[in-house]
């Protein structure tokens, strides 16, 4: 009786010492901090998706009277790295508020993306690696078909487009082809085209872009004294 008796104390004192271990701070699971880009995606700066691929119908894409989608800010390129700031539980995805160095520019309302397109870390992931292409390569990109040929998408800088929102948001009916484009973000804007060229090397803001490289005398100037001096891939900015 007495060895028994032992036995059981000697139980429950493990099974008490487990539970205070399961309960401390350490022992729980470590919140992930950090997401990587495993797809192209696409940075909003409002966390209602939904209200911008689909509304209450679900099939209206948010356009402005100017065919923009005002709601994007850029589309992260693979490997691009995220701190995540808040995490927004949806029925069997999340949305994250994000900052990430890719796009390091003042907000207000901060910069949100769907979780299905990403994975989520909890140690800190090394940046995407950015390297300028030589020049051949960018001027082939600027003048492939795809480019040429992309139309004017508000935050876009990946013309081969994200099929995974017609997944993620799937239209509740057919669209035209001109939205389906949209939908799925499949053009560029104006830094979104270098950006794409130069595989996410240049600024992601057309402001940004101004200071980036070296300035071009032209002041005073003639028109042909002024082509005289500009070479292949130098930026005219029109103020």
């Amino acid at each position: 009786m007495t060895r028994f008796f032992v036995i059981v104390l000697l139980s429950l004192s493990i099974i008490s010492c487990w539970k205070q271990d399961s309960n401390s701070p350490g022992a729980q699971t470590k919140e992930a901090k950090y997401a990587v880009a495993v797809l192209p995606t696409p940075v909003l700066n409002t966390p209602d998706f939904q209200s911008v691929f689909g509304g209450s119908d679900g099939r209206t894409l948010k356009l402005t009277p100017k065919n923009l989608i005002e709601e994007v800010e850029f589309v992260a390129l693979p490997d691009t790295v995220f701190v995540i700031e808040q995490t927004i539980k949806k029925n069997s995805y999340e949305i994250l508020k994000v900052r990430t160095e890719d796009y390091p520019y003042p907000t207000q309302s901060g910069y949100y993306i769907d979780s299905r397109f990403v994975e989520k870390r909890i140690e800190k992931p090394q940046e995407r690696r950015r390297k300028l292409p030589d020049k051949n390569t960018i001027i082939k990109r600027l003048l492939s078909p795809e480019l040429l040929g992309a139309i004017y998408v508000w935050g876009g800088n990946y013309s081969k487009g994200i099929p995974e929102l017609l997944e993620f948001y799937k239209p509740s009916g057919a669209l035209p082809e001109d939205v389906l484009k949209r939908w799925t973000l499949k053009g560029v804007d104006c830094s979104g085209l270098l950006y794409e060229a130069t595989s996410g090397y240049t600024p992601r803001n057309t402001d940004s872009l101004l200071f980036f490289g070296m300035p071009v005398e032209v002041k005073g100037l003639s028109p042909d004294e002024i082509a005289k001096k500009f070479k292949p891939l130098d930026i005219i900015y029109c103020l």
